[in-house]
C-alpha cells in the first residue's frame, strides 16, 4: 500500500495517509481537501455553492474517487494466519525484546459522532448533523475513530458544506439573544475596528485547536480576507464560520512535524496535538478553553500537568461521550439497539433494559472511578425492575422500577450481561451460536481476533446420534487444519458461555432436556473451568485478558490498531501496574496517556 505525504508551506508534514493504488498523490491533492498544511490557502468553498460544485466536479472527473482508505490490517502476534492464535498467546510475550517505538498515527477525519460534538461545542448549537452523514463503521481497531478506516468522499464533502451553511445561518440568526451563539462568539462591539479580527482569531483558535498566526489571519489570503470581502460584520462572520468548518484542520486531526518524513524518527506530539488527542479520546470532542490554555503554556507534556488534565476531563460531564463509545463500540451494542426483539418473542422494552444495564455499568465505571478490572470481574448487575425479574433477581424495595440499580449477582463482567449475550446469540430464540459468542469474547475481552475464515469451509456435520450435542458437532473444527487455529479459541469461549440462553438467562439444560456442557479450558493456558460463571471468573484473573482491557483503551486513545510487540508490551505494562481490584479509572487512564504510544509518534517513509 503506497503512502502519500502532505507538506505545508513551512515544509512540515501532516503525517501520512493511506490510499488505494488508484488514488495518486497529484490527483488527491487536486481533490476537495487541497492544502492540509498550515501555510496552504483556505478552502474557498465557503463563498459560493458553485465553487463547491466545481470542486466536486474535480472529485468526480479527474480520476479522484473522493475516498481515502486504509491499507490492510496489521496482524497482531498470533493473528497472521490459521493455527497461530492460541499458540502465540500460550507462548507469552518476551517484552525484553520490545523497543520504545510509539507507533504511527495516520491522518484521519473526525468521526460523525466527533463532528457533532465538536460543532456543538464550537458553535453552541443543538443540531446533530453527524446523524445525517453516512455511517462511520469500525476499523481494524474495533472503533470508528480508527485512522486507517475513515474515508473522505465527495458526498461527504457536500454534506460538510451544507452543514456549514446551516450552522453559520443559525449563529447569525441568534443575534439579539442574550444567551445565543452570536453573543457567545462576538464579545466585543462590532463597530470597533479591532472587533472583527479579535472575533475571528478567537473562533479560529478553537476551531483549529491550536494557536493561530499571521498567515491564518492574513488580510489578503487568510481568514481576514474572507471576513473583509463579505462587506459587513455579520456576513463576514457567516463566511468565516463556513470557511473554518470546511478547513482541513477542523475536519481532520493532524500531526505536523518535519520528522514525519523520516521512518526512523521518533518525536513528541506538540502540546496542541496532545490536547486534541486527549479530548477526542475522553470527550470525542474538541479541547475546551482550559485545555487549550495549558497547551498555550507548553506544559501539557509535564506528567503532573497531564495527570491533572486527565482527571479533570474524566470527571467532566462530557465524559459521557466516552461511556457511549464503550457501550456502542467496545460492547458492540449499536447493532442491538436496532434489533426488533418482538420477532423472536421478547418485548423491545426488554432489549432497552438490557442495553440500559451496559450503559449504567460503564457510567458507574467512569463516574464512580471504579477499577477497569470490573469489565472482566465485576459482580454486580445493573437492573431495572423488568430486567431484575428477567434475571430472577430481587429488585430493591422502594426503588424506582424504571431506574437502573446495582444489585449483587453471580454474573461476572461485561461478557455475562444480557445485552452482549443476546447480541451474539445469532438471533435464534432457541439455539445459541457459540462461534459468534466465542468470536466476540476472543476479540473484545481477549484481543485475539481470529482472521476471516478461509474459502469453502465445509458445514458442520448434521446432528446425529454420534454428534448429538453442539459441543460434539463443533469438535469437528479441531480435526480440520484450516479451522483449528481459530476455532480452538472461539469455540472454547463460545461453548463456555453456553449456560446462557439466547437472551442471557442462566440454564443448565437445553429446551429438549439435554444437559448443557459448558466445561472447557481457557485457550492457551490449560486453566479448566466447569461452567460459564467459572469461565468468566477465570478471565478476570488472566494476564492476556487484563492486557486486552488496556489494549482496547489504547486503540481508542491512539485511533489505530496495535501493531507490534512494542505496542503490546506497553499495554502489558499498564495492565500490571494500573489494572488491579483497588485501581481507579482516572488513574488507569493517566497510565494510558503516559505511554509513548499516546505521547509520541514515529515517522513514516513518503
Amino acid at each position: 500500500m503506497e503512502r502519500v505525504a502532505y507538506i505545508g508551506a513551512d515544509n512540515q508534514r501532516l503525517s501520512s495517509i493511506d490510499r488505494s493504488d488508484a488514488l495518486g498523490a497529484n490527483q488527491w491533492l487536486s481533490c476537495g481537501f487541497m492544502g492540509l498544511g498550515r501555510g496552504f490557502a483556505l478552502l474557498r468553498l465557503a463563498m459560493t455553492r458553485s465553487t463547491l460544485a466545481a470542486v466536486l466536479t474535480v472529485l468526480t472527473f479527474t480520476g479522484c474517487e473522493g475516498v481515502i482508505v486504509g491499507g490492510g490490517r496489521d496482524p497482531l502476534p498470533g493473528q497472521a494466519g490459521s493455527g497461530g492464535g492460541a499458540a502465540a498467546i500460550a507462548s507469552g510475550r518476551d517484552c525484553s525484546k520490545a523497543g520504545q517505538s510509539p507507533g504511527h498515527y495516520t491522518l484521519r477525519r473526525l468521526t460523525n459522532r466527533e463532528y457533532t460534538n465538536t460543532v456543538q461545542a464550537l458553535l453552541f448549537t443543538a443540531q446533530d448533523p453527524g446523524k445525517t452523514f453516512q455511517e462511520s463503521l469500525p476499523g481494524a481497531s474495533g472503533f470508528t475513530n480508527d485512522s486507517k478506516a475513515l474515508a473522505v468522499y465527495s458526498t461527504l464533502v457536500a454534506s460538510y458544506y451544507d452543514t456549514a451553511v446551516s450552522l453559520a445561518k443559525e449563529v447569525i440568526a441568534s443575534k439579539g439573544q442574550a444567551t445565543g451563539a452570536y453573543a457567545k462568539l462576538v464579545t466585543c462591539d462590532p463597530s470597533l475596528s479591532t472587533c472583527g479580527r479579535d472575533t475571528v482569531a478567537a473562533l479560529a483558535k478553537r476551531a483549529l485547536r491550536r494557536a493561530v498566526g499571521p498567515s491564518d489571519l492574513d488580510p489578503t489570503a487568510g481568514l481576514m480576507a474572507v471576513f473583509s470581502a463579505a462587506g459587513s460584520f455579520d456576513q463576514g462572520l457567516n463566511d468565516v464560520i463556513i470557511s473554518l468548518l470546511m478547513h482541513p484542520e477542523f475536519l481532520m486531526i493532524p500531526v505536523v512535524n518535519a520528522q514525519s518524513l523520516d521512518p526512523t524518527a521518533v518525536f513528541d506530539l506538540t502540546d496542541y496535538e496532545l490536547a486534541s488527542r486527549l479530548s477526542y479520546f475522553l470527550w470525542q470532542s474538541m479541547p475546551d478553553d482550559a485545555l487549550l490554555a495549558v497547551a498555550d503554556d507548553g506544559t501539557l507534556h509535564t506528567p503532573a500537568v497531564l495527570t491533572a488534565q486527565v482527571k479533570r476531563l474524566v470527571a467532566d460531564p462530557r465524559a459521557v461521550n466516552l461511556k457511549n463509545v464503550l457501550r456502542d463500540e467496545w460492547a458492540d451494542l449499536s447493532t442491538l439497539a436496532k434489533v426488533d426483539l418482538t420477532q423472536v418473542g421478547q418485548p423491545n422494552s426488554l432489549r432497552d433494559a438490557m442495553i440500559g444495564e451496559t450503559d449504567a455499568f460503564f457510567s458507574d465505571l467512569i463516574a464512580n472511578d471504579r477499577s477497569p478490572l470490573t469489565v472482566l470481574g465485576g459482580k454486580q448487575a445493573f437492573v431495572n425492575k423488568q430486567l431484575a425479574d428477567f434475571y430472577g433477581l430481587t429488585f430493591p424495595a422502594g426503588a424506582n422500577p424504571s431506574s437502573f440499580v446495582a444489585v449483587a449477582s453471580s454474573r461476572i463482567g461485561l461478557g455475562a450481561q444480557a445485552a452482549v449475550l443476546t447480541n451474539t446469540s445469532g438471533g435464534n430464540p432457541t439455539f445459541t451460536n457459540p462461534i459468534k459468542r466465542g468470536h466476540w469474547i476472543a476479540k473484545k475481552l481477549y484481543c485475539n481476533e481470529p482472521p476471516p475464515p478461509p474459502p469453502n469451509v465445509p458445514p458442520l456435520p448434521a446432528s446425529s446420534t454420534a454428534n448429538a450435542t453442539i459441543k460434539q458437532r463443533l469438535s469437528a473444527h479441531l480435526n480440520q487444519p484450516a479451522c483449528v487455529g481459530c476455532h480452538q479459541t472461539m469455540d472454547a469461549f463460545g461453548l463456555g458461555a453456553e449456560n446462557y440462553d439466547s437472551f442471557g438467562r442462566w440454564r443448565t439444560t437445553y429446551a429438549d432436556g439435554t444437559a448443557v456442557d459448558a466445561t472447557g479450558q481457557l485457550p492457551g493456558t490449560g486453566v479448566a473451568f466447569a461452567d460459564a460463571q467459572a469461565m468468566y471468573g477465570d478471565l478476570a484473573t488472566d494476564a492476556q485478558a487484563k492486557s486486552c482491557v488496556v489494549q482496547q483503551f489504547m486503540k481508542l486513545a491512539t485511533s489505530r490498531p496495535l501493531s507490534g510487540l512494542d505496542d503490546l508490551c506497553a499495554a502489558d505494562g499498564v495492565s500490571q501496574t494500573a489494572l488491579t481490584d483497588g485501581a481507579h479509572f482516572a488513574d488507569f487512564v493517566v497510565s494510558v496517556t503516559l505511554t509513548n504510544q499516546f505521547l509520541k509518534q514515529t515517522g513514516e517513509a513518503p
